[in-house]
């Protein structure tokens, strides 16, 4: 496994020899999320349990731009659940200048990277919902975020009291899975696979009924795991919703070939 830095040449070298491990023992960690996550997840997975182990990314969903993000200057503040609404907001040149509550700490992190007062982060939409109606912040909220959302956040502040429109600005759209991650879903090695939204389970669900591979499935949250219905041969879920949580289930299914 290689950092996420690495060059064009060196990640090609690196899928080329996904599957070589001697003796095919180890799982094959099978990566769905758009390429610069996947790198990067791929880079701390590497850290842990060994930068040889054989891997595979292979996106089931794109990004693509639905809508130009509104004039901010009219909102009292900024909600932001997904590191892919920062970076839609980050391409349209605006500052934010009003109070930005994020999902996670990775949206946490990316929005105050472009300058913005970070005044609240949720673990997921529903604690968040739970730390604004605390906060109760005065003026109207706006809650940049893409086609396919994990609970109806501007529905819950609303509810609460607190004005909050909602703006897509960028779908999810689906992509088939390469050529080189059906062949391993055609084979008998199993393949871990690591799962963080319920869109991306679900289309991995719906192109993986008939593969024959195990697949060791692991959920970024209850949510997450109860988009995946199909049988599958192992499955957790994460004790929190962030990247530790992930990598610390991975951990209980690879034993004996997890590094510490």
């Amino acid at each position: 496994m290689r950092p996420a830095g690495q060059s064009r040449r060196q990640m090609g070298a690196a899928l080329a020899k996904a599957g070589s491990d001697p003796g095919g023992q180890r799982p094959v960690l099978l990566l769905t999320r758009p390429e610069p996550q996947s790198q990067r997840f791929a880079a701390q997975f590497g850290q842990r349990f060994g930068e040889d182990w054989p891997f595979v990314i292979s996106p089931v969903m794109a990004l693509v731009a639905t809508a130009p993000v509104p004039e901010l200057a009219s909102f009292a503040g900024l909600i932001l659940s997904s590191e892919s609404a920062v970076a839609m907001l980050a391409g349209s040149g605006q500052k934010v200048t009003m109070p930005c509550y994020c999902v996670g700490p990775r949206t946490a992190d990316a929005a105050r990277a472009l300058g913005a007062r970070v005044v609240a982060v949720g673990q997921d939409a529903a604690e968040l919902a739970g730390m604004m109606t605390l906060l109760a912040p005065l003026g109207r909220m706006v809650h940049l975020c893409g086609t396919h959302v994990a609970g109806d956040l501007a529905n819950r502040l609303c509810s609460a009291g607190i004005e909050t429109v909602s703006h897509v600005i960028y779908d999810q759209i689906a992509q088939p899975l390469s050529a080189r991650a059906l062949t391993l879903l055609a084979g008998t090695r199993p393949l871990l696979v690591p799962l963080f939204s319920t869109r991306s389970a679900q289309l991995f669900q719906d192109q993986t009924r008939n593969s024959r591979a195990p697949l060791w499935v692991v959920a970024f949250s209850p949510a997450v795991s109860g988009a995946v219905t199909r049988p599958v041969a192992r499955h957790r879920v994460a004790v929190r919703p962030d990247g530790a949580a992930m990598l610390d289930a991975m951990a209980e299914m690879i034993s004996p070939w997890r590094v510490t």
